[in-house]
This record gives structure tokens, C-alpha cells and sequence, in this order.
């Protein structure tokens, strides 16, 4: 019986592991992360969170629009939003052809609140206006939060 380079001996399935840095760069990795993040964060432990939901005027969005709407976001918007006072994230999702999202997470309301500002400003400034209709805002405080060390994977 042949046997993929993937499989032991014995005939169970093992798992390549690339290698990115090695341990004593992980842990210097790791510290300066822990760092920065203590460091950076000077709030009450409230996070607030903003989700825009997006549809398209014409129903679907194509594979070309998407890509285009993301290259404008990443050049246009997202050196905009990163400028807001207590900024801490943004993330953008294509679930779909029907929809995007946008998530931004902040350390008050205020900040958040001028980061919905900023992107209706940018929405109706940018070429591809109508292609998008108005956003769904949600809005809120982080009531939980959890992330994978850098190092643990």
C-alpha cells in the first residue's frame, strides 16, 4: 500500500507544521503584542462595536464590484476610520452577493459614533455611491470578548 507523504508509518494521517518563526521570536512577539496592548488600551474596560450592513441597489453584487469596493475601501476609508480617536479595529465581510458588512470596534461611543460620520461622508463622496444602498447601523457595547494568543496556534 502506498503511502502519501502525509502519512506515518503506521498509516495514520500527520500534520505538516510550517514553522513562521522560531520560539524565542515567537515569545519576543508575544511580549511586544502583550506590550502594545496593555499599553494602548487606557479605556474602563467598555469596548463599543458598530455593524453596517450594506445591500445593493441592483440586488447582487458581482465578483468584479466586490473587488473594487474593497480595494476603495482599503485605500479610501480605512486610513479615514483609522484616524478616529480610540480606534481598535475594522473588518469588512462579503457573506455573500447580496450584502456587506463592515465591523468597527472602539474604545467609547463618541469615537464610534464619528466613525459612522466619517463613512456616511465617504459613502457619498465615492464614485460607487450607487451601487450601495443606505446602511443598516447597529450599535453597542462589547459585552464579551475573547482572542487566540499569536503564539498558541
Amino acid at each position: 500500500m502506498r503511502r502519501s507523504p502525509a502519512q506515518e508509518s503506521n498509516g495514520s494521517p500527520t500534520r505538516r507544521v510550517e514553522r513562521i518563526a522560531k520560539p524565542a521570536e515567537q515569545l519576543l512577539l508575544c511580549r511586544f503584542l502583550f506590550f502594545h496592548i496593555t499599553n494602548s488600551w487606557k479605556g474602563d474596560g467598555t469596548m463599543y462595536a458598530t455593524i453596517r450592513r450594506y445591500t445593493p441597489k441592483g440586488g447582487a453584487l458581482t465578483k468584479t464590484k466586490v473587488e473594487e469596493l474593497q480595494q476603495r475601501i482599503e485605500k479610501g476609508f480605512l486610513p479615514i476610520v483609522q484616524e478616529v480617536p480610540g480606534f481598535h479595529c475594522y473588518y469588512v465581510l462579503s457573506p455573500g452577493d447580496k450584502e456587506i458588512l463592515t465591523v468597527s470596534i472602539f474604545e467609547s461611543q463618541k469615537s464610534a459614533k464619528e466613525s459612522n460620520r466619517r463613512a456616511a461622508d465617504f459613502v457619498r463622496n465615492d464614485p460607487l455611491k450607487d451601487l450601495l444602498g443606505s446602511p443598516e447601523v447597529f450599535e453597542g457595547d462589547v459585552l464579551v470578548t475573547k482572542e487566540a494568543g499569536v503564539a498558541s496556534h
